[in-house]
């Protein structure tokens, strides 16, 4: 106890992609309430942009019509680029 550790802390929507990555998993980080839509939205098409063809992306949500929806509008509007299913 009471030992200085180094710790770091980071802000997901602020932290720097790293295109090196063959499988990127975000679990369960994401809801798509309103008040965190845009922000959360940006982050997910941000990583879609920056990652590498062949990387496996895997998202997993709460299941729940609203963020199923806005996934699924995310990767629509991507069509072309993605397989998802």
């Amino acid at each position: 106890m009471g030992e200085n550790r180094n710790q770091q802390r980071a802000d997901i929507y602020e932290f720097p992609n790293d295109s090196g990555f063959d499988f990127i998993l975000l679990d369960s980080m994401f809801h798509f309430y309103k008040r965190y839509q845009e922000k959360e939205v940006a982050l997910v098409q941000r990583v879609m942009r920056d990652m590498r063809v062949g990387t496996v992306l895997c998202i997993l949500i709460n299941k729940s019509k609203i963020a199923e929806s806005v996934l699924e509008s995310i990767f629509d509007e991507a069509q072309g680029h993605w397989n998802h299913f």
